[in-house]
């Protein structure tokens, strides 16, 4: 990584971190209630309750604005506007007192009575520290178990059709940024970032059931790394071609009949053969433990680098975007490696 782009990679990870610290310091309780199922001026509630069917147990948060919470309890009503209504406690939480706070998860069982196309008349009763409690009513329409199972199935691939296609974006980018000799802008971070909180998160979220900042950030993260990473290996392999050059003193000396002559293949660091590439006017960089050599006409090529950091001793293996562009580096390699057979690798 070049001092420019670790330059803006500081800038893209220093303005999510501004802007997450101006949202949780200014308006965090605004951006909370913007996405909550159920509120009212003292509490706001969320519902885990997509795809929900009869006998399963779901989850959901709830927040209060003034007091920690001590109690939360979730009811059925039935026939809620008759003379004969009934109400079934289906979840209940007790929270010790010295865990009270004011914010907290709960959880509840759809009855197994209940039928697909049902819909559930819920209330959330929300006890706290101070003040009265607080009633929160929610509707849940029910579906069958198999269709509930195979949407969170779809839901889990279509999540995976996203970080492919933030992948192949990301491909795109560093692909472009190989062939001008120059590394994507850690800029692209950003958007990156956004659309992962607004479309794999909340997919991720549905069809795993698992919710909360541990596994928020832990597919945020899956999110970014992954699709950068997969997408750094496959720019590095895709459109390539394997070309191997072998120095022919190598060759030689795996002979019998030059052993007794003491011919020795040469060894040399790898910055010589970086300088014999640059003095041909070739742009050479380092990416971890490889060489990325970029030409004219947008010709490029990824040469490894071995952890000894010396060249020689072993057959030099070329990734190339086109056969002369890898003869031109095989020929100018030659100066500092001597004599090489070069072809395509099988």
């Amino acid at each position: 990584m070049t001092a420019r782009s670790a330059f803006r990679l500081g800038q893209a990870i220093g303005g999510l971190v501004a802007l997450a610290l101006a949202i949780g310091v200014f308006a965090w309780d605004d951006v909370r209630r913007l996405t909550a199922d159920e509120q009212n001026r003292d509490a706001a509630a969320w519902f885990y309750d997509r795809d929900a069917a009869p006998g399963q147990t779901l989850g959901g948060n709830v927040w209060v604005e003034h007091g920690a919470i001590e109690h939360v309890s979730v009811y059925r009503w039935t026939a809620r506007d008759r003379p004969d209504m009934a109400v079934d406690t289906i979840g209940d939480v007790w929270v010790p007192e010295r865990q009270a706070a004011s914010t907290q998860d709960f959880t509840f069982t759809v009855p197994a009575d209940a039928g697909p196309g049902d819909t559930l008349d819920l209330e959330l009763e929300i006890h706290r520290t101070r003040g009265e409690p607080i009633e929160l009513r929610h509707a849940v329409t029910l579906i069958s178990g198999g269709a509930s199972a195979l949407r969170r199935l779809g839901k889990a691939l279509a999540a995976l059709v996203l970080l492919g296609l933030l992948t192949a974006a990301v491909f795109g980018l560093k692909r472009r940024a190989m062939r001008r000799a120059g590394q994507e802008s850690a800029l692209w971070l950003v958007p990156a970032v956004g659309l992962g909180v607004l479309s794999f998160v909340p997919l991720a979220e549905q069809a795993t059931r698992l919710h909360g900042w541990i596994f928020m950030s832990s597919a945020l993260a899956v999110w970014t790394i992954v699709a950068f990473a997969i997408a750094e290996r496959l720019n590095r392999r895709i459109g390539l071609v394997p070309y191997t050059a072998v120095p022919l003193l190598v060759e030689m000396a795996g002979h019998e009949a030059f052993r007794e002559a003491n011919v020795n293949a040469p060894i040399r660091p790898v910055g010589e053969l970086e300088n014999a590439w640059a003095a041909i006017g070739l742009l050479v960089r380092r990416a971890g433990r490889e060489l990325i050599v970029t030409g004219p006409g947008r010709r490029f090529a990824v040469v490894p680098v071995p952890a000894s950091e010396v060249v020689g001793g072993a057959p030099l293996i070329i990734r190339a975007s086109d056969p002369e562009y890898a003869d031109l580096l095989v020929a100018s390699a030659s100066d500092v490696l001597g004599e090489m057979r070069f072809e395509a690798a099988g």
